[in-house]
């Protein structure tokens, strides 16, 4: 699924994981949901990563602030949802586009 942001503003956005069955699925105590921001799906290193460890069922939400992207510049970038389980286990969920558009009133003009 695409994602499309105003730069520098808070959003707050759910990511649904299921199992290969379609069945909501919830984290285990040693599993982390990351949720990470490319410039290109080949970049090694990531523009920001966010880890989400506590959910509903099967339903996590990723929470984003101003500074995670008031410095990125308004273009498209990548992300993926990966799940890491300890220091062994790494597993990419989903990736699409994430789209930050220019904010027109900045936080502080008021």
């Amino acid at each position: 699924t695409d994602i499309e942001i105003v730069r520098g503003t808070t959003n707050t956005f759910d990511i649904t994981v299921t199992d290969a069955f379609g069945q909501l699925y919830t984290l285990s105590a040693n599993e982390t949901l990351l949720f990470g921001v490319k410039r290109t799906p080949e970049d090694i290193d990531y523009i920001f990563v966010k880890s989400v460890k506590v959910g509903d069922n099967g339903v996590y939400s990723v929470v984003l602030h101003p500074e995670d992207t008031e410095q990125c510049s308004c273009c498209r970038y990548y992300y993926d949802v990966s799940i890491q389980s300890g220091d062994d286990f790494y597993n990419v969920i989903e990736t699409s586009s994430f789209n930050i558009a220019p904010n027109i009133t900045k936080k502080g003009c008021g």
